[in-house]
């Protein structure tokens, strides 16, 4: 383990009005959003498919008329490239990761969001954004500066509904200091002055997606406005670590090596819960810019997926279940004998 990783709580407080979770404990100086920031998912054909569907469907309901679209936080341009593909509206973004170059009519400013940007766009996007801000209302207001007064904000961030609902003590991510379910973010856009709202799930429950206006009755209704129950999950987030070191504990004296398939937030999470982390064999992933680098706060070197090639029968745990079609055709590829376990919940 490097002596140079920095660990600190997760404290979370609720409302026990609107569930809205957030961490008290949370220290923006700790994270490092710039071009060594890596979080990009697109190597993974389910979800470029799943980015063109959003694309498509985004663009189906603003309408075929818009002129001007902004994507705040848009990463390495993955989605702002597929609208390219989609609409022949003018498309900026801004991300302080952005490591690219210009695309075609696309605009990527390499910065974060600011007074720069105040100009009337007809479509403002913040996908999986919005959960890394201390202070999200201000963040929404500043991205409505941005926005046409007709114009429609989207805002897209995990749902932490189905978090909360299915106790996903693995979604609890430091870098995520808010976590929004839909009648908390419906409400705090109303606050801000979007009277209509929409709320769509999306990505097997994983992610919420809420279409706002400023003008009243855009909707017919809300969509999910599902409020969940805290008391569950905190009941079984106290048990996780105890019941998955048993679990691994099991699978190794059996002479079983372990891996974990998906070095991302939610590996980060499972393996710094582990009361031994050791018991890993090692952590598979399919990003290049992953590999030779271990997972934050463990001594878990992350490999390609050939390093599972001659492992015989091993244990491989999924981080996100959305992938297990995808990876099991991966491993059927590389003739890989080894069992995939459902990953932890």
């Amino acid at each position: 383990m490097s002596a140079a990783t920095s660990r600190r709580p997760i404290e979370l407080l609720g409302c026990n009005d609107c569930r809205f979770l957030w961490n008290r404990s949370f220290d923006p100086t700790l994270l490092q959003y710039d071009i060594s920031y890596e979080g990009t998912q697109i190597h993974s054909p389910h979800f470029r498919a799943y980015l063109l569907e959003t694309a498509q469907q985004w663009l189906h309901c603003v309408g075929p008329d818009i002129g001007t679209v902004f994507e705040v936080g848009c990463g390495q341009g993955e989605f702002i490239d597929i609208l390219g593909t989609l609409t022949h509206a003018t498309l900026v973004g801004c991300d302080p990761a952005f490591r690219g170059a210009p695309n075609g009519n696309i605009t990527i400013y390499p910065r974060v969001l600011s007074s720069l940007d105040k100009r009337n766009y007809d479509v403002v996007i913040n996908r999986m954004t919005l959960e890394h801000v201390a202070d999200p209302a201000a963040f929404i207001c500043e991205m409505a500066d941005c926005l046409a007064p007709d114009g429609c904000l989207i805002t897209q961030i995990p749902n932490a509904g189905r978090m909360i609902d299915h106790a996903l003590f693995c979604d609890l991510i430091y870098e995520h200091v808010n976590y929004f379910n839909a009648y908390a973010m419906t409400r705090l856009m109303r606050r801000l002055g979007f009277e209509s709202n929409r709320c769509e799930l999306s990505y097997d429950g994983q992610h919420l997606t809420v279409f706002s206006y400023r003008a009243a009755d855009r909707f017919e209704d809300s969509g999910a406005v599902h409020k969940p129950d805290l008391r569950t999950f905190r009941a079984n987030a106290a048990d996780f670590a105890g019941i998955w070191h048993k679990r691994l504990t099991d699978f190794v004296q059996d002479g079983y090596p372990v891996f974990v398939w998906g070095a991302g937030s939610r590996a980060t999470t499972f393996l710094n819960a582990l009361p031994d982390p050791d018991l890993i064999k090692g952590v598979i992933d399919i990003n290049p810019r992953r590999h030779g680098t271990f997972v934050q706060g463990t001594s878990c070197l992350t490999e390609a997926p050939e390093r599972l090639c001659g492992v015989g029968a091993a244990k491989v745990v999924i981080m996100n279940p959305i992938y297990r079609d995808e990876i099991q055709a991966m491993m059927a590829t590389l003739a890989v004998d080894a069992e995939l376990v459902a990953g932890p919940l």
